[in-house]
C-alpha cells in the first residue's frame, strides 16, 4: 500500500476509480510513449494472453485490484473495494464509449 487510504474517503475511491478508469483505456486502446503500451499489447498476443486486454471490463477489473492494494489498507472488506472501483471503471467506460455507427453517422 502507497498512501494507506481510508476506505470510506469518497475523495479518494474517486481518485482510485479514475486513476484505474484512465489506466484502463491507455493499456487498451492507446499506443503509449514510444510505442510502449502497443508493444506491450503485441507482446500479450503473442503469448496467448490477449483476454487479459481484449476487454476493457476485464482489464478495469485487473488495474482495479493492483489501484486498491496500491492505495488501500488490505482489510476483509478489500473485495468489496475492489468490486466498487472495477465497477466505477466499466460505468465510466460505458458513459464515454463513442458509438462507431453513431460516429460514422455524424461523419457523412
Amino acid at each position: 500500500m502507497i498512501f494507506n487510504a481510508e476506505p470510506l474517503n469518497l475523495f479518494i475511491f474517486v481518485l482510485s476509480s479514475l486513476a484505474a478508469w484512465r489506466l484502463t483505456l491507455a493499456l487498451c486502446f492507446e499506443e503509449g510513449p514510444f510505442g510502449s503500451l502497443l508493444f506491450l499489447r503485441k507482446v500479450l498476443y503473442r503469448i496467448k494472453l490477449n483476454k487479459l486486454i481484449d476487454c476493457p471490463h476485464c482489464t478495469g477489473f485487473w488495474i482495479s485490484l493492483i489501484v486498491v492494494l496500491a492505495v488501500y489498507r488490505i482489510q476483509s472488506y478489500s473485495v468489496l473495494l475492489v468490486l466498487a472501483v472495477s465497477g466505477a471503471v466499466s460505468l465510466l467506460h460505458k458513459l464515454t464509449q463513442v458509438d462507431s455507427e453513431q460516429e460514422i453517422e455524424e461523419i457523412e
